[in-house]
């Protein structure tokens, strides 16, 4: 069992997303799937058909009936254990007031260009529950893969859900997570410090890791932990600011960012993009981690030379103390200034 709190304003859309907001469990599964891949690569190092194989065995296969695979390998439900206020669209607007940093970071679903309305959500201070239920090809006493539980973690220490949460939009923390009848109790990073060897204690070291071939903790990826403030959306206006203004530099109009991108001239119509935000609540004060997860950006067009775009960006957000006996390939910063 999963608790978790909403950190940043969550747009979750229903079946009309201009309309509604709403707890989808198809979409915290998505997420979790997602973290589970970055962790993988490293896990695996870079074995594709162990990763394939595992991945299966916990999220199910589609059209696959062989033992453990064409079903997930546990359920899912979600619920609110202190549903949040919602915001209609005429309200979202008031989230970026006086805040050009976090306007620039909600293109698409707040600012979202001339006659579009912007989409309702619900406000942080919200707290919500996962159940999880083990169904099958479980791996130990607990009735979960152990890599699952990792990507629980991951997905309340980085994650987020909802339209642009990978510019920190709809992050949520983890707050609890136990095993039924107390097999296991974990507890939330209450400071910054706390917060970093919480990561590094799932992350590891990478060291022997190949390139990865996706969008994973491999060779290059980055993360830095820094910043604390009193006001999360004042935290990641402060991070939009500088995001806006590195962008705006000639030199830096890269469609390495994400796509869709004026400047970008080829078949692939959209792609994520390899850089990702999230806000974090520690005890009352919030802090940014910026995540790189470096892999060729297109099949046909690796783009590595682009990336050294996304290198510059991070080289020069706040730094402060370094993890001591952290690998080189992670350099992850743990910082004490103010955001």
């Amino acid at each position: 069992m999963a608790t978790l709190e909403v950190v940043t304003p969550l747009f979750l859309g229903g079946a009309d997303p201009s309309s509604t907001v709403e707890l989808r469990p198809p979409s915290i599964k998505g997420a979790l799937r997602f973290w589970w891949r970055a962790l993988a690569w490293s896990r695996h190092l870079g074995d594709l058909k162990a990763i394939q194989k595992e991945e299966q065995e916990i999220f199910g296969a589609a059209g696959d009936d062989r033992a453990c695979l064409g079903q997930a390998s546990f359920g899912l439900r979600a619920r609110w254990l202190a549903e949040p206020n919602r915001l209609a669209q005429t309200g979202s607007l008031s989230l970026t007031s006086g805040k050009p940093g976090a306007s620039y970071l909600s293109y698409g679903i707040i600012n979202r260009g001339q006659g579009n309305s912007p989409r309702p959500c619900y406000q942080p201070g919200g707290y919500f529950e996962l159940t999880f239920q083990a169904l099958r090809c479980a791996d130990n006493q607990s009735g979960f893969h152990s890599s699952l539980l990792d990507a629980i973690k991951l997905f309340g220490l980085l994650g987020g859900l909802g339209g642009r949460s990978r510019r920190g939009w709809g992050s949520v923390a983890l707050t609890k997570l136990e095993g039924e009848s107390g097999g296991f109790q974990w507890q939330a990073p209450q400071n910054l410090d706390q917060y970093r060897d919480a990561l590094l204690s799932i992350l590891g070291s990478t060291d022997d890791t190949p390139e990865a071939r996706y969008g994973a903790f491999g060779k290059g990826a980055r993360l830095h932990v820094f910043g604390v403030g009193a006001d999360a959306l004042a935290v990641l206006d402060q991070l939009g600011q500088a995001y806006q203004a590195f962008r705006r530099e000639p030199t830096n109009r890269s469609f390495i960012f994400g796509l869709p991108h004026s400047r970008f001239k080829g078949d692939v119509d959209r792609r994520a993009s390899p850089l990702l935000f999230h806000v974090h609540n520690l005890n009352g004060q919030f802090a940014i981690a910026a995540v790189f997860l470096r892999a060729p950006f297109l099949e046909q067009q690796p783009c590595w030379k682009e990336y050294e775009k996304i290198d510059r960006f991070l080289d020069q957000l706040p730094t402060g103390l370094k993890v001591k006996g952290l690998t080189q390939a992670f350099g992850i910063l743990a910082g004490g200034t103010s955001a």
